[in-house]
């Protein structure tokens, strides 16, 4: 049988039937080539957006920080940006980038200026790969690379090839007599992006700064922030105003130690959860060189009283070193946003690595293992901690919990239901509705609705939120610390019995004592939507925020 005969027909229509498929296939490759270009412009494009429209966000800019501050090519923006501020700088450059390579359809030089300018960035985000530490794994040497952020960077490779490529392809379509030109206008291009950009970014830096709660509110305290941001974090430990547990540590009494930043104020539920944990791998590896140091950086006015602090601290057991940061020097230092939020720093002083929120707790662990051995520890016990929480350290039921925080004031409140809604900073007769929806609250009885909270001015005024979650809680204060203000807690109109909280009895009586969170619920049994009312029996009592878990 002939080497093209196909079994049942005649061996001579082979040739035949080859050369229709070779003539098939030109077809195809006639529009493969510009489909793939098209599909690789889009590509980058797409990638160039969602990268780009990242950068803006507080999540990417504190994960670039590791990047950034371990690099000799760009550690040096830190002195001109804050850490948002740069990764908005980045973001710009990234969206520019793309909106270059999307024009394609408009003309190739601005897809060629994209591809020069996306060859470039590649260039730097791969010499990361040498000036980031972690990238290899230490425990199986060079070539071996972690998964973040070894292989992550890695990627780059590839995405460099396809950016010079969509440049040199540009280039070499032009004929030589137009090539200078091109070339030229390339350059004129690249010249426009880049003043725009650079225009731009700090001016979005600077209004985006003066728009958070704990910004610098002058263009001297602007200047000096973004002149200082470059420099260790752990220098703004010198803005505390006071230090409990420990004489004031500075970054030269820390270096070669491995650090763990813990920020914190007393009455977050959120960082409450996370303490048990904090505290034991304090206990733990405190030998082995770690250093804990939590910052108090308050969020009520009442937390900044020192005296509030060192209760909480006494009484929460806490034993390692406190940063009483009550002008948010070294929240702003560390341009932190959130409560909790954990800095690991290794034995050099740079961040390596965070954790904001709950959770996480036995890759947290590892990280300060591995940040240990780096330093030289020995006989690291790699187990992770074991915890027994009570009261208010006990985790969320997260699988019922449907109802987020809700502040009590009016800037920054929401589903707020009493008829005519609040009169801000006025005294007013507020009415419950008949019925409230989930995650609505409101009042009864005569109030102040202030910016910050929600005060009581006569005797039997009712607090009330409809919630589905295991447990209820709530900010208080009373309106002297020599004044007690008596309350009682029902649940759908009855005493809560066996889902009263730390801070009620069965019948749901309390008394507010103190500034500070307290437990209303804690529900043993099933969990469902239900409404909390809180009658206040004396005036005077300040009221914050609903917490849940």
């Amino acid at each position: 049988m002939s080497l093209y005969s196909i079994p049942g027909s005649t061996p001579v229509l082979a040739p035949v039937a080859i050369a229709g498929w070779r003539n098939h296939a030109g077809h195809v490759l006639v529009y493969a080539e510009p489909l793939s270009r098209l599909g690789l412009y889009a590509s980058l494009a797409i990638i160039y957006a969602w990268f780009g429209g990242m950068k803006f966000t507080e999540y990417e800019a504190q994960g670039l920080v590791p990047l950034v501050e371990n690099s000799p090519l760009l550690s040096w923006f830190y002195a001109l940006f804050s850490v948002r501020g740069f990764s908005t700088f980045l973001g710009f450059v990234e969206l520019s980038i793309g909106l270059l390579i999307a024009l394609r359809l408009a003309s190739p030089i601005f897809s060629a200026a994209g591809g020069l300018l996306s060859a470039g960035l590649f260039v730097t985000t791969l010499s990361f790969m040498v000036s980031t530490p972690g990238v290899v794994v230490p425990e199986l040497g060079a070539p071996a690379i972690t998964v973040a952020p070894g292989q992550f960077l890695l990627k780059d490779v590839g995405l460099f090839a396809a950016s010079f490529w969509v440049f040199r392809r540009l280039v070499e379509d032009c004929g030589s007599p137009t090539r200078k030109v091109f070339i030229m206008s390339i350059r004129k291009r690249l010249t426009a992006t880049v003043l725009a950009i650079a225009i731009a970014a700090p001016i979005a830096d600077f209004f985006w700064s003066k728009s958070m709660p704990q910004a610098t509110t002058s263009l001297f305290q602007w200047a000096s922030a973004r002149a200082t941001a470059g420099q260790s974090r752990l220098t703004s430990l010198k803005g505390a105003n006071e230090w409990l547990n420990s004489q004031p540590l500075t970054p030269e009494a820390l270096r070669g130690k491995v650090v763990l930043i813990d920020f914190w104020t007393y009455t977050c539920i959120n960082w409450l959860r996370t303490a048990p944990y904090v505290r034991a791998w304090e206990q733990k590896y405190r030998d082995q060189g770690l250093v804990v140091i939590g910052v108090h950086s308050p969020e009520f006015a009442f937390e900044k009283d020192i005296e509030n602090v060192r209760r909480a601290v006494r009484e929460l057991g806490i034993t390692y070193p406190v940063a009483v940061d009550s002008g948010h020097a070294i929240w702003r230092g560390f341009e932190n946003n959130y409560w909790p939020a954990l800095y690991f720093i290794d034995a050099q002083g740079r961040v390596r690595h965070h954790h904001f929120g709950e959770g996480s707790y036995d890759e947290s662990e590892s990280f300060i293992q591995k940040l240990l051995a780096e330093a030289g520890a020995a006989n690291i016990d790699r187990n992770v901690v074991a915890v027994d929480p009570r009261g208010f350290e006990v985790a969320a039921d997260w699988a019922t919990l449907k109802s987020p925080e809700n502040y009590l004031g009016y800037v920054r409140t929401e589903n707020f239901a009493s008829p005519g809604g609040a009169t801000r900073d006025q005294p007013k007769a507020y009415e419950q509705p008949e019925r409230l929806r989930p995650n609505e609250w409101a009042l009864a009885g005569d109030w102040t609705v202030r910016d910050d909270a929600s005060v009581l001015n006569a005797s039997g005024g009712v607090l009330a939120t409809r919630f589905h979650a295991r447990d209820v809680n709530l900010v208080m204060s009373p309106p002297t610390m020599a004044t007690a203000v008596r309350f009682r807690v029902t649940i759908d109109g009855k005493p809560p019995g066996d889902a009263h909280g730390l801070d009620v009895d069965e019948q749901g009586y309390g008394t507010v004592t103190e500034q500070r969170l307290y437990q209303l619920i804690r529900q043993p049994g099933a969990v469902g939507e239900r409404t909390v009312e809180v009658e206040f029996l004396n005036p005077g009592v300040e009221t914050f925020a609903f917490t849940f878990g």
